[in-house]
């Protein structure tokens, strides 16, 4: 049995290159494109332009983990200036991750391997470690948040962002395709602090993220295909409901109830 098997991932890597050919290379993410369709990522770069603003003295390196087609590193590296980094165990994944950091004319490093088992030169390397919906794939959550900390210098910051499935996204997901549900652990926001100080972390902030979102709903195995097409289409239409009341100034709190992720911001405190 393999470590993977002992973290009792829910995930393989057939299952990642699969979902990866299933679906297109996404567009580079674009701040100057205020319009409605842009809100949910305009609130995410928010988000971690305050995070950022609040660390010192300045980090300058930053590492993803699960970067598959990552459109998030060509930001960090244009936006934030930092000197990035992605690993996968994806070799798809990788390829189309080295593919958006060309496309945005940006220096990077992408290597595929697995994260438990890193190059000896990532380890406790970078600044900022970096997960975007990976850690809610493990069965022992800790232990993969414990793998991430393993590349982050003593004083470094661990950011996990994961999907909120503990609320009505969770219900909406578990009840449209329990077979992509089933490849996660359902975590609400006390859940993943917690399962980072179980690793020694120091929690800077644990938060539920932006008003509402169910554009995130993943059903690719709804069938019929008209039924699949409604149900994706109905879910742009709330999302953007909700949004627009946003757009209008109205202000919409997160909430575990509605929130479509939780973000959690730690630091590794020993070497």
């Amino acid at each position: 049995m393999n470590s993977r098997d002992q973290r009792a991932v829910l995930t393989d890597r057939s299952y990642w290159d699969d979902t990866w050919q299933s679906v297109e290379t996404p567009k580079l993410i674009d701040l100057s494109d205020r319009s409605l369709r842009n809100h949910g990522t305009i609130a995410l770069h928010d988000y971690f332009d305050s995070v950022l603003d609040s660390l010192s003295p300045r980090v300058e390196s930053l590492i993803e983990l699960g970067c598959a087609q990552s459109k998030w590193l060509p930001y960090f590296s244009n936006v934030h200036k930092l000197t990035v980094c992605g690993i996968d165990y994806s070799e798809l994944g990788c390829a189309r991750a080295r593919e958006l950091l060309d496309r945005a004319k940006c220096e990077g490093e992408i290597i595929h391997a697995d994260m438990f088992h890193p190059p000896d030169a990532l380890r406790a390397r970078f600044d900022i470690v970096l997960s975007m919906g990976l850690v809610e794939h493990f069965g022992d959550t800790a232990s993969a948040i414990s793998a991430c900390a393993d590349l982050a210098k003593k004083g470094g910051i661990i950011i996990t962002l994961i999907p909120n499935l503990s609320g009505l996204i969770g219900f909406c997901q578990r009840w449209l395709d329990r077979s992509v549900y089933d490849k996660h652990v359902p975590l609400d926001r006390e859940a993943v602090a917690a399962a980072h100080r179980a690793c020694g972390l120091s929690i800077l902030r644990s938060d539920y993220l932006l008003s509402a979102n169910f554009a995130v709903l993943n059903h690719p195995h709804l069938r019929p295909k008209i039924i699949n097409r409604l149900v994706r289409g109905l879910s742009i239409v709330a999302t953007g409901c909700v949004w627009t009341v946003e757009c209008m100034g109205i202000n919409i709190p997160p909430t575990q109830f509605l929130s479509p992720y939780i973000a959690c911001v730690a630091m590794k405190t020993d070497a």
